[in-house]
């Protein structure tokens, strides 16, 4: 399900509009949307830190670093596409290489989706 709302979400941005920001029942849904994906993203975390094998006594402070350290992730990343979005706005490129993000990730997102259900048909999951 996090392949599949990765690509969603590709799809979703691709489809938005500027001018959709400005309409109230189009950005909630939006946030809704986004807030629904995000505990799922983190359902799907904590079950990797649950099979990571992590003592009882060690999972609060276990989870507390792994959130930290996908959080720091997170931000890294996104501070570099920030600094890549900037300077596709400078060379006059930001539709251009937003729209080929966009894609990219719903791509990545099919393509782990597919991977993923295969795996499971094939016992390999």
């Amino acid at each position: 399900m996090i392949a599949l709302s990765i690509a969603f979400m590709a799809r979703e941005a691709i489809r938005a509009k500027e001018e959709d920001g400005n309409d109230p029942s189009k950005r909630r849904r939006q946030l809704a949307v986004v807030a629904g994906f995000g505990l799922l993203h983190g359902l799907g975390f904590a079950t990797v830190l649950r099979e990571l094998g992590v003592a009882p006594q060690e999972r609060l402070s276990g989870l507390l670093f792994f959130n930290g350290g996908v959080e720091l992730g997170q931000l890294i990343f996104v501070a570099c596409v920030l600094a890549m979005m900037k300077v596709a706005e400078i060379l006059d490129r930001d539709r251009w290489v937003r729209q080929a993000a966009l894609y990219g990730a719903g791509i990545i997102g099919c393509f782990w989706m597919i991977e993923r259900v295969a795996g499971f048909t094939l016992g390999q999951a």
